[in-house]
């Protein structure tokens, strides 16, 4: 973990590269190292059907749940989120200069008793990187 899901209004496709936006949300997150990459998914799920305030169709909304394991100091915790949201919000700025947008982002922690998980990542991103580095190796 954390688990990161991004839903919007399919109507932000439109103004931005959401694959580019995703690949710097994860880029973001695992950025201090308060998040484990190989725990980190992170996911864009456009919404289709939606009313936004006054259901003009240029709003456009953009909701964020990171979903975490306990454990972690709650201070550091919130210094990691503060600065993500940041960051965001600050790849946003052109478009809500121009576009009426709602960001938003809720921080949960997950049971750690009532969670069920399988993960080979860390061994697969181990040999990937022991293998990129013997390929590095002159022959």
């Amino acid at each position: 973990m954390p688990h990161l899901w991004m839903e919007y209004s399919d109507n932000l496709e439109s103004h931005v590269d959401v694959d580019a936006l995703l690949d710097d949300i994860h880029r973001e997150v695992a950025a201090d190292g308060v998040f484990p990459l190989a725990g980190l998914r992170t996911r864009a799920v456009p919404v289709r059907r939606y009313r936004i305030a006054d259901a003009h169709p240029d709003n456009v909304f953009v909701h964020l749940v990171l979903r975490t394991l306990p454990g972690r100091d709650p201070q550091v915790k919130k210094a990691s989120t503060d600065r993500l949201f940041a960051a965001i919000l600050a790849r946003f700025k052109p478009l809500s200069d121009r576009l009426p947008i709602a960001i938003s982002m809720h921080v949960e922690e997950a049971s750690p008793d009532l969670g069920y998980r399988l993960s080979t990542y860390r061994q697969h991103m181990a040999a990937r990187a022991a293998a990129g580095a013997a390929e590095a190796q002159p022959a």
